[in-house]
């Protein structure tokens, strides 16, 4: 009974909250959350780990490879490349170095600290940025790059978190670099395979019932098939939905009708309410009394590489003669949530300067989410883009 009144009624209430005071109803979930997390007890109090996120991240990220455009996508991809792959190794750099002079840090976690924060939350971008009136090429490459760099961000933290507990006294970037490479392929793979089947059966049986199952099995178990195997689970949904949308032709689900859509949208909704609303029960807001020099460098070396991403490195001219708007909302798109979270809470608890990255992880969480989030409508929406026929795909 409890969990049933909490399951509707914190939903409605943030929504009603969004209505009353105008912002994204995921972002009053994740401040519920906060107010939930300061006057719990520390017994109730939830923490989103890696097992927990892991309940709602392939179905976000398979709904979320089924709405790419794949025209879009061809005019796209390289903006999306460049944030994906040099954006998080510039991002992990800068940070890592700014956490390690700032903090006194050891410099493989401070590495470590700039991993985790380097991707845009694919749980957040697409929460809230399919919520704005944008150009659909800007979009594509914002709902493209949060895709793809949390894989890359994600493979990355897997390889300099073994190399801290290896001790290795010196970074290998070769092997760290080959680690990243190796479960990215291995995700990308299984996820093309394990897409390729689930499109011959959805053709083969064409029938509503038979896709949503064959969908749902699909995005967990390529999720968890390639985690099992030393892959990518993220890359893995990511390509298993972009597969089985591109070869099942007649709709994101081909021959399904809208039942199937309809299906992939309320999980989307679900899941992402439920992972906003657990960032905020597990955002730690005495991080930012504990260690203010530290976060102060962390939160402004995320801002300077975000802005050197947007304003330096992302190509652009091929899309649209008005890059500054664009340039503008990439800069802003930059929000991080529970991704970032679980991958620090994920960390082994004898993890060398451990606490330092939960600290700084939590003051990019909660300043790049809940603050930048909450404003990042009101932002955008003031922008002027490109005229139409600039943008039009």
């Amino acid at each position: 009974m409890l969990l049933g009144i909490v399951a509707f009624g914190v939903p409605l209430f943030a929504s009603w909250l969004a209505r009353r005071f105008g912002f994204s109803a995921l972002i009053a979930l994740t401040v519920i959350g906060l107010v939930e997390a300061a006057v719990l007890p520390p017994a109730l109090h939830f923490k989103l780990t890696p097992a927990v996120l892991n309940l709602f991240l392939p179905a976000l990220l398979f709904e979320g490879a089924l709405e790419i455009d794949p025209s879009l996508l061809r005019r796209t991809w390289l903006p999306i490349v460049v944030l994906a792959v040099p954006g998080v190794l510039l991002t992990t750099a800068v940070v890592g170095g700014s956490a390690h002079f700032a903090g006194a840090t050891p410099w493989l976690s401070a590495l470590v600290l700039g991993a985790i924060v380097s991707a845009t939350d694919p749980v957040a971008v697409l929460g809230l940025f399919r919520r704005i009136a944008i150009p659909p090429a800007l979009l594509s490459i914002v709902e493209g790059e949060s895709i793809a760099n949390d894989g890359v961000a994600a493979a990355l933290t897997v390889a300099l978190t073994g190399a801290a507990l290896a001790a290795t006294p010196h970074l290998g970037a070769w092997s760290v670099a080959a680690a990243t490479l190796s479960a990215g392929t291995i995700g990308i793979a299984i996820g093309i395979g394990s897409g390729a089947l689930a499109a011959f059966v959805i053709r083969a049986v064409r029938g509503d019932l038979v896709t949503v199952l064959v969908t749902v099995a699909l995005a967990y178990g390529a999720f968890v098939f390639a985690n099992a195997v030393g892959g990518s689970g993220i890359f893995a949904s990511v390509a298993a939905g972009m597969v089985v949308r591109r070869w099942t032709p007649g709709g994101r689900l081909g021959f399904t009708g809208a039942a199937a859509d309809r299906f992939w949208d309320a999980i989307a909704f679900a899941a992402n309410a439920a992972v906003f609303w657990l960032v905020g029960l597990s955002l730690n807001l005495e991080a930012f009394v504990s260690r203010p020099v530290l976060l102060a460098a962390v939160l402004a070396s995320v801002v300077v590489a975000r802005a050197i991403l947007a304003y330096a490195l992302v190509p652009l001219r091929h899309l649209t003669e008005r890059a500054a708007p664009w340039r503008q909302t990439i800069a802003l798109a930059g929000l991080r949530g529970g991704l970032a979270l679980a991958l620090a809470l994920g960390l082994p608890l004898d993890f060398p300067a451990r606490n330092a990255i939960l600290h700084g992880t939590f003051a990019v969480v909660f300043v790049t989410l809940v603050l930048q989030g909450a404003l990042l409508p009101l932002i955008v929406g003031r922008v002027r883009f490109a005229e139409p026929s600039e943008t039009a795909p």
